[in-house]
């Protein structure tokens, strides 16, 4: 039995290691390719315009996109948060309930056990 839990546990530890190497070889291959993507952008945006606006169009999307990416994060960041608010207030509303229904139920037995003195 503890043979196929660790079994188990080794299986899925396997399966992440090879899930972060394919994700950080993919992430290796992106940002060459970006580099590539970039280079290209530049050349032809100095074939069509001066050096100045190509930077500046190629430094704009850059920054757009780092925009784009925080506005994101920081928007998921704001859910996980209310998610947590309201977890904990249903906790604690859960709480209440169940302390409501203990003091019932310990109003009840003395209750009982005055009637029967």
């Amino acid at each position: 039995m503890i043979s196929l839990i660790g079994q188990h546990v080794q299986d899925a530890a396997s399966r992440t290691a090879q899930t972060a190497v394919i994700g950080l070889g993919a992430a290796i291959a992106m940002f060459i390719g970006l580099g590539f993507l970039t280079l290209a952008a530049w050349l032809f945006l100095i074939a069509v315009a001066t050096p100045i606006t190509a930077a500046l169009i190629l430094g704009g999307l850059y920054f757009g996109i780092g925009l784009v990416a925080l506005s994101i994060l920081s928007a998921r960041q704001r859910a996980r948060a209310r998610a947590k608010a309201v977890a904990a207030q249903q906790s604690a509303s859960a709480e209440g309930a169940l302390s409501k229904i203990i003091l019932a139920f310990i109003t009840g037995i003395t209750a009982g056990q005055k009637s029967r003195s």
